[in-house]
């Protein structure tokens, strides 16, 4: 949709009952209405990447993996995040609840691939050595260098984690 529309949706558009459909384009022919339809009404898209990732916490969680639950982002409501831990896969523009910790992150994902086919992690306090920005270096699939972030924040009470996995390619 963000390519679509030019601009990224925004958890308050994300949280609204009839979400996707106030984020898709105004002038559509019955084709593309059609194809959106079938996009975003029937459909949960999940892309191979985060699956595999999935898998790997999973396995890698031993005795803990039966208490595992694996939810799409359109499951949840804002209040889940009061207690407990939960991991989010991707940044605000792609899973906009990560939008709720965004406070907590020195990495934030700019993403101008709209208009100047460019996405990077802007370094908001640069540590000695580090860089300002961490800029992909190519298109999903393609050889080159990957970046992602990983951040464990408190959840909304402080009683619980929120693991965040950011990436801005596919193999980040």
């Amino acid at each position: 949709l963000r390519f679509l529309n030019g601009r990224p949706s925004s958890l308050k558009e994300y949280l609204t009952e009839d979400f996707p459909k106030v984020s898709l384009p105004r002038a559509m022919t019955a084709r593309e209405s059609k194809l959106m339809s079938l996009l975003f009404y029937t459909t949960t898209l999940t892309t191979y990447a985060t699956v595999q990732n999935v898998k790997t916490i999973v396995s890698l969680s031993g005795q803990m993996a039966r208490r595992i639950t694996v939810r799409s982002a359109r499951e949840f409501q804002s209040r889940d995040f009061g207690d407990g831990n939960y991991i989010l896969m991707g940044s605000p523009i792609s899973n906009p609840w990560v939008s709720l910790f965004e406070h907590f992150l020195n990495f934030q994902e700019v993403d101008q691939m709209e208009d100047q086919t460019q996405k990077y992690f802007l370094n908001k306090h640069p540590r000695p050595g580090e860089l300002e920005r961490y800029e992909a270096s190519s298109w999903t699939g393609a050889t080159g260098t990957a970046y992602a972030t990983i951040a464990l924040v408190p959840n909304e009470q402080h009683i619980g984690n929120v693991l965040i996995l950011q990436r801005l390619q596919g193999e980040g």
